[in-house]
């Protein structure tokens, strides 16, 4: 199987699915530092803004991981939602490409705020959007915690 890295930051889908044989064969991040340490942990240096990549140069893939920026909905955020002016709309990037590879799997992750900021507007936008390009949408809290990891954050894996 093949994945590709959306949002990639340090690479924590990159880490989880290459330790169970799955192959990275893109990743895109923005920040030049992140693509630097991505680049020395995993030995591929992502593309830059997710925005300006064409779809079709993506390869094709059975998995899509996208850690798509969560500053908009989390409480550091102000939870302004789908009003926050600029990396909001990234989420149809990810729409776009999954509507075009449609990968046997797509993973989103954010902040369990997601599902309730402006009132649910946006998690039903993500709902319809991924359910009108044949994917089922489902949603779990999780924190590292269950996992054995010394951190108490929630994160929201859908």
């Amino acid at each position: 199987m093949k994945f590709i890295d959306l949002f990639a930051g340090l690479g924590g889908f990159h880490k989880a699915l290459s330790e169970i044989g799955i192959e990275c064969v893109f990743a895109s991040e923005i920040d030049k530092n992140l693509q630097s340490i991505y680049y020395k942990n995993h030995g591929i240096k992502p593309k830059g803004d997710v925005r300006l990549i064409n779809e079709n140069e993506i390869p094709n893939h059975d998995v899509l991981c996208a850690g798509f920026p969560c500053q908009p909905f989390s409480i550091a955020g102000k939870r302004k939602g789908a009003k926050y002016p600029s990396s909001v709309k990234l989420i149809d990037d990810v729409i776009k490409i999954a509507k075009k590879h449609q990968p046997d799997y797509v993973f989103l992750e954010n902040v369990p705020n997601i599902i309730t900021i402006d009132n649910g507007k946006f998690w039903s936008y993500i709902q319809s959007s991924f359910n009108n390009i044949g994917y089922e949408v489902n949603h779990k809290i999780y924190s590292p915690v269950d996992f054995n990891i010394l951190q108490n954050k929630k994160e929201c894996l859908l």
